[in-house]
């Protein structure tokens, strides 16, 4: 019995514009690989040993061209969290 859980992450990281999409993306994606892998392991420390982190962020252009405010979900505020019990059954 290993008594961890996994907690799965699925995050869009939304930009108004194509240019910062491409910097948040970077060269080959290597920039949010790097911020993704920074995010999951203060992710893990935060929750511990007994918890193992699957973080998945996805850059996404705006929609909307207009320039009114964002609302909460096109930030990116509305996620996805879901646990999953590695411990054996019985």
């Amino acid at each position: 019995e290993t008594g961890q859980r996994v907690m799965r992450i699925h995050q869009d990281l939304v930009v108004k514009r194509k240019s910062h999409q491409r910097l948040v993306m970077g060269r080959g994606g290597k920039t949010l690989q790097r911020i993704q892998e920074q995010a999951q392991r203060d992710i893990e420390k935060t929750f511990g040993e007994d918890v193992v982190v699957s973080l998945h962020l996805h850059a996404r252009l705006r929609k909307s061209q207009h320039d009114e405010p964002l609302e909460a979900s096109e930030y990116g505020m509305q996620h996805e969290v879901t646990w999953d019990d590695l411990r054996k059954d019985p």
